[in-house]
């Protein structure tokens, strides 16, 4: 959050990653990296530089190597401190600009123009209490730490009390979460990302609520063979592609608040289709392959007595006979 507000107001900072388990390298490193997109991307690694520790898992056990891990905490540091040195250097000397009074207009500005934009540091969570302290003090004092942000744990938040309480001009708070992921059950979690997913970011997408007959229209699910080449004997020839399952009314438990994707066929592929279902099932998977996605929708009722299903989705009315249905997956945010 802090890294894309920084982002919009026009700077471009360094992202200290000093948990093992981060976010810019492979696990069992820490590093930094020069962000100029907004957060989370792909790019990050493409801008970084790395330490490679080792082990993730011993991090708070006195079998860590702490010695190794202070110093490349105050290389890392260091780097990174050099690295805003020599930026602002070469800005001040291109816009020819050696006043600090000056200077002060450009950073301060509501859109500044100064490529140094300092640091955000994402800090490890240290149980082990005997090096705690001694971490903190490092990092606080090698990164120029001035404002520290406690996400809801007292305990550190005092910890922290007691390792600044000398020290000048560093801003401490505790702030709460966003969302309380413990208050909202996976059911939730899961309707929500389906509405979020199918309304559109802003709640800009009006969905039309229809029946469909299944007489007249196939709920198919795609499903992987999990036969493998190493199964078979060697010079018989197996069918490895993919297999099909057709919905039927019976499995209502199965295919309540399912998603559906209704792809987009015309009628001599849908004709083509219905003559090869049960006679060639690979011919008709390429069919499917090949087709683009009209639209995304989501089941929300069954009428077992009619034969139908009703879907949410953009549309008013299907143009096809055709709708795979597959599960959702959603992160924990």
């Amino acid at each position: 959050m802090i890294l894309n507000y920084a982002l919009k107001l026009g700077y471009t900072p360094l992202l200290c990653d000093l948990d093992l388990e981060n976010e810019i390298s492979i696990p069992g490193s820490i590093g930094a990296c020069l962000v100029d997109h907004l957060v989370p991307n792909n790019l990050l690694f493409d801008n970084s530089i790395s330490y490679f520790f080792g082990d993730v898992y011993n991090k708070n056990s006195d079998n860590m190597n702490w010695s190794l891990y202070e110093m490349q905490l105050i290389e890392l540091g260091n780097a990174c401190y050099e690295k805003l040195e020599i930026d602002l250097q070469t800005w001040k000397k291109r816009m020819n600009i050696e006043n600090k009074e000056h200077l002060s207009n450009f950073i301060s500005s509501p859109k500044p123009t100064l490529f140094a934009s300092g640091m955000v540091v994402r800090c490890p969570i240290i149980d082990n209490g005997e090096y705690a302290e001694n971490i903190y003090k490092i990092i606080i004092d090698k990164y120029k730490i001035t404002h520290i942000f406690v996400i809801e744990d007292e305990k550190l938040k005092n910890t922290f009390n007691n390792i600044i309480k000398n020290m000048r001009n560093i801003n401490l708070e505790l702030i709460s979460r966003l969302v309380r992921d413990t208050d909202i059950t996976e059911e939730e979690k899961r309707q929500i990302s389906i509405s979020k997913y199918l309304k559109g970011p802003f709640n800009n997408f009006g969905l039309k609520q229809i029946k469909l007959d299944l007489n007249e229209y196939k709920l198919i699910k795609i499903i992987p063979s999990e036969i493998s080449s190493s199964m078979v004997p060697l010079g018989i020839k197996a069918d490895l592609k993919m297999i099909f399952k057709i919905y039927t009314i019976k499995d209502e438990e199965e295919l309540v608040k399912k998603l559906v994707c209704i792809v987009d066929l015309d009628e001599k592929d849908i004709q083509e289709l219905d003559k090869e279902f049960d006679k060639n099932p690979n011919n008709y998977l390429e069919k499917f392959a090949k087709a683009t996605v009209s639209y995304f929708g989501f089941i929300t009722s069954i009428d077992k007595e009619n034969n139908k299903v009703t879907i949410f989705c953009p549309n008013d009315k299907l143009m096809h006979k055709y709708i795979i249905v597959g599960n959702i997956k959603y992160e924990n945010n």
